[in-house]
């Protein structure tokens, strides 16, 4: 992850913007010494938007705990038998 300075940024915006699109690399924007803002390809802020949601979601992630436990325990089905289940 790449660190610019408000001042470096606005002369480097449209490299930044390009490479954080087509090499998927993250910049820091600091103001004054300290992180403000990132710049990240919208594709992988929309992904990292939807993990946050998953994660704060307290009930599903009490369920997915459970279905770990569950695969751990032995119980439930393999996945090739509920993919033939379901496509039947």
């Amino acid at each position: 992850m790449t660190t610019y300075t408000l001042s470096e940024a606005r002369k480097h915006f449209p490299e930044i913007v390009q490479k954080s699109h087509a090499l998927f690399e993250e910049y820091v924007i600091s103001r004054k010494g300290v992180p403000t803002a990132v710049v990240v390809d919208y594709e992988l802020f929309e992904s990292m938007r939807e993990t946050l949601e998953i994660v704060l979601d307290k009930a599903f992630t009490k369920r997915l705990r459970q279905a770990r436990e569950d695969v751990k325990k032995g119980v439930g089905k393999p996945w090739k038998v509920l993919r033939g289940e379901l496509a039947a």
